[in-house]
């Protein structure tokens, strides 16, 4: 399947809305996504314990201890980021996108709009969806929709 948009492009989205650096890009995203999955579908709770416990215990199994270390870190920055809603919402959204991006040819931002406020429970106004996209850099990657 083509995706609406590069991967190097939400690299940079990434960046752009300072949700990490390029040194911890290979963590984070992952923990991002799995905690927007979790929004959207409270059941995943205990298996979002389950994988994080998994990581956390391949790391130590392979005593790969610098790693573990990023995980920690990364869960930490995650929280403090979080106490913003600023930083809530852009990092709903870039993961909505990435979401999205993944599992559709093409979306609009009414499709992204739907998802945000229905799928994962944020709230989340056309404006503010507006605002992230311009943050992140993705607003001309995403067309307007109806």
């Amino acid at each position: 399947m083509k995706r609406q948009i590069k991967s190097k492009q939400l690299h940079e989205a990434f960046l752009k809305g300072n949700l990490g650096t390029d040194d911890n890009y290979h963590v984070w995203t992952p923990l991002w996504a799995l905690r927007a999955k979790i929004w959207r579908e409270k059941g995943l709770r205990k298996a979002a314990r389950k994988q994080l416990g998994t990581l956390a215990l391949e790391a130590i199994e392979e005593g790969d201890a610098a790693f573990f270390r990023m995980l920690g870190d990364a869960l930490d920055g995650m929280m403090a980021f979080e106490r913003e809603p600023r930083n809530a919402l852009l990092a709903d959204v870039y993961f909505a996108v990435e979401d999205l991006n993944e599992n559709r040819d093409s979306f609009n931002r009414a499709e992204l709009l739907s998802w945000l406020n229905d799928d994962m429970e944020a709230v989340v106004t056309r404006e503010e969806l507006g605002q992230a996209l311009e943050t992140l850099g993705l607003a001309d990657a995403i067309p307007m929709g109806k």
